[in-house]
């Protein structure tokens, strides 16, 4: 009589184990998906490119880091980012809205930052948000964000910036 009992209340056991051990695994589901981004990143160069109002086209490279400049972005998975150009150091938040991931790597994807460096970018860039469009490569340890400023040149009619960063 009692051997079934038993036998019942082991079913019941692993049962219930594996149930709890499945709440675990959803619990880590709030864990960020997308992990790559953080991490120190060492700006090595930028691009300029962009159309002039007579419709002539341009582009510009500036080999940042060669030049002897120095711009670091570092994020935190708690969702802060410290960029730090010539020892000085501003903060500011991020989110990442992944559109397309191929492997590991970003492939299509927006990073928005907010705080005191996203505050001073905007100023300079006159921007109402700083809203980069993000790709990464995990293979070549390279992130690329590109924004586009507000046509407010009596010169320019388009205008992109691309950045390229490479993980430290």
């Amino acid at each position: 009589m009692f051997k079934p009992i038993i036998h019942l209340l082991g079913v019941l056991m692993i049962a219930l184990l594996s149930t709890s051990s499945m709440c675990k695994k959803e619990d880590d589901s709030h864990a960020p998906e997308f992990t790559s981004l953080i991490g120190k990143w060492q700006l090595i160069h930028y691009t300029i490119e962009g159309v002039k109002l007579n419709g002539e086209e341009f582009f510009i490279l500036d080999e940042f880091k060669k030049n002897g400049n120095v711009l670091f972005w570092e994020f935190s998975d708690n969702g802060t980012m410290k960029a730090t150009e010539n020892n000085t150091s501003l903060e500011s938040n991020w989110e990442l809205n992944v559109e397309r991931i191929v492997g590991s790597n970003i492939d299509k994807g927006k990073l928005t930052l907010t705080g005191s460096y996203a505050e001073h970018v905007k100023t300079v860039l006159e921007l109402d948000a700083l809203v980069y469009f993000i790709e990464t490569s995990t293979e070549a340890n390279s992130m690329n964000v590109a924004v586009e400023p507000k046509n407010s040149s009596d010169f320019y009619s388009k205008v992109t910036i691309t950045y390229n960063f490479q993980k430290i």
